[in-house]
């Protein structure tokens, strides 16, 4: 039923959740990547050579703040120990040392710079952006603040003013790896994906072994469904650099998107000799092998992964999967169970426990789990559109009820979900029920025409046979392309009759026409 959608992308979404702790690193290894100075970065690389000093001026600060000492601080000490705190992840301390460098030097364009960036690891962009038009006002041709503003951009989705700040960095002084990979990331919010493989393209001429580049671009050419160009350039990419994991991987994932499931594991093969402890070449290699329907070798794969996953919750998850599609759903229910109990917000793993329990038979189980689901989810329209059908399945209406009036809560604009509850209707039989949810999908759906479709369904099933004639008349009157399979599909009693079969022949005679 979720077929129009990514269900494996939105199952990895779901099952990668990030606690906010989580998201702060993410936000600063970004940071870190472009925000700060040429100047700062070199400091950055002095780190190990002069550790010791580092981790004096450090514990000094510290002491300083702590213990109320005094210490005089230069300009560039105080850089150096804001740089600190700013590549490792320590947003307090990072701040105490901002305020106290605002202090001593009130006037430092670089200080007020670290406080742009300190605010825009906060979030607080607004602001961070009002501090920025000030210092690019005080030193127009400064590229340390073009690239914080282009960051900041960025990270409030105004790519446009993103990628125009950081068009004014495309000259040698600046690390161009970094802006051009900047600029595309950009270009692929935006969904202009030919611009993206151009500025990608730039990045791996500036460095060939920017895997991160490689897995992006890839991406970029499968969005465009450009499949065979995406595997070509792959293979020579892990010709050029035979040690490269993730090239190795996103080469097994381009197999995979081509259904060329054993070259697939051949390449996620060489990504795990590369690195045996690549749990995401374990994950995608186990995959392969449940499409290609050999599941006890995917479980195989799973349990060694187990060792090196840090998101094991990930790995319980496929199990479960696995053996769900052998057949043995006591066990599918553990594994999904584990799932939950590490991240209690992963939807599917839910989802799996009660279609184990429904499989078995278990309506008691089934009922609870999706009960505790909903407490943990209350608001999640995948939950609502798989429950759905298992409580269709048993025959329970009020619960079929209940998320229908949880999904109209939700407001969604998608007819394919308005759809799918008028085909659990049709199902259950409750026709009345098909007219309601026809009737509500007018107050959210912009067209409604691919209803008209399931309301002639309706008619024939209440013996209103002339009445669906012409609902299905006017319903194809309306439509370039139809499938005609999916009507006797819900509605197998019009398969022998010959005036539905005329409608639909008349149609393809018309569109045959057309052509």
């Amino acid at each position: 039923m979720l077929g129009k959608k990514n269900v494996s992308l939105q199952i990895t979404n779901s099952i990668c959740l990030v606690q906010e702790k989580v998201k702060i690193s993410v936000v600063l290894q970004h940071i870190l990547s472009i925000f700060i100075s040429k100047n700062i970065i070199m400091r950055m690389n002095r780190f190990e050579e002069y550790n010791e000093e580092v981790e004096y001026l450090v514990k000094q600060f510290e002491l300083t703040i702590t213990e109320h000492r005094a210490k005089f601080f230069d300009l560039d000490e105080l850089e150096i120990i804001i740089t600190f705190y700013l590549e490792t992840g320590d947003v307090v301390m990072m701040e105490e040392s901002v305020n106290y460098a605002e202090n001593l030097y009130p006037e430092s364009v670089n200080i007020r710079l670290h406080r742009a960036q300190l605010l825009g690891i906060m979030e607080r962009f607004d602001q961070a952006l009002l501090l920025l038009q000030e210092l690019e006002q005080l030193e127009p041709d400064n590229d340390d603040v073009k690239y914080t503003m282009a960051v900041i951009y960025g990270q409030k989705c105004e790519h446009e003013k993103a990628i125009f700040y950081y068009k004014q960095l495309f000259h040698g002084d600046n690390d161009l790896e970094t802006i051009y990979e900047n600029t595309a990331g950009e270009y692929l919010q935006l969904g202009e994906y030919e611009t993206a493989i151009e500025y990608y393209n730039k990045v791996l001429k500036e460095n060939p072994q920017n895997d991160s580049s490689v897995l992006d671009l890839s991406m970029c050419y499968e969005t465009l469904g450009r499949y065979d160009e995406n595997v070509k350039f792959l293979q020579k990419y892990v010709s050029d650099n035979p040690y490269s994991k993730k090239g190795w991987f996103t080469l097994g994932l381009g197999y995979s998107t081509m259904k060329l499931y054993e070259k697939a594991i051949e390449a996620f093969d060489y990504a795990i000799a590369i690195d045996e402890k690549f749990f995401l070449a374990y994950s995608a290699k186990a995959n392969s092998y449940t499409e290609l329907k050999k599941y006890q070798e995917a479980i195989s794969i799973l349990n060694e992964a187990l060792n090196y996953c840090p998101e094991k919750e990930m790995i319980f998850y496929f199990l479960g999967k696995n053996y769900s599609l052998m057949k043995n759903h006591e066990l599918a229910a553990i594994y999904y169970k584990k799932a939950i109990y590490i991240v209690p917000h992963n939807v599917f793993a839910w989802l799996g426990v009660a279609k184990s329990y429904s499989e078995l038979d278990d309506y008691n189980s089934v009922e609870e789990y999706l009960d505790r689901a909903f407490d943990a989810n209350p608001e999640s329209l995948e939950l609502i559109m798989g429950s759905v059908e298992i409580y269709a399945d048993f025959g329970k209406d009020d619960m079929v009820d209940m998320c229908f009036q949880k999904f109209m809560d939700l407001q969604i604009d998608n007819i394919f979900y308005w759809i799918d509850f008028a085909k659990i209707y049709i199902k259950l039989e409750d026709y009345d029920k098909v007219t309601k949810v026809i009737n509500n999908a007018v107050q959210y759906v912009e067209d409604i025409n691919e209803m008209m479709l399931y309301s002639a369904i309706c008619s024939y099933k209440l013996g209103k046979r002339e009445e669906a004639y012409d609902k299905l008349r006017n319903y194809f009157g309306t439509k370039e392309i139809f499938f005609g399979d999916s009507i006797f599909t819900i509605c197998p009693e019009m398969e022998n009759d010959s005036v539905i079969h005329d409608i639909v022949d008349s149609f393809n005679s018309r569109q045959s026409n057309i052509e």
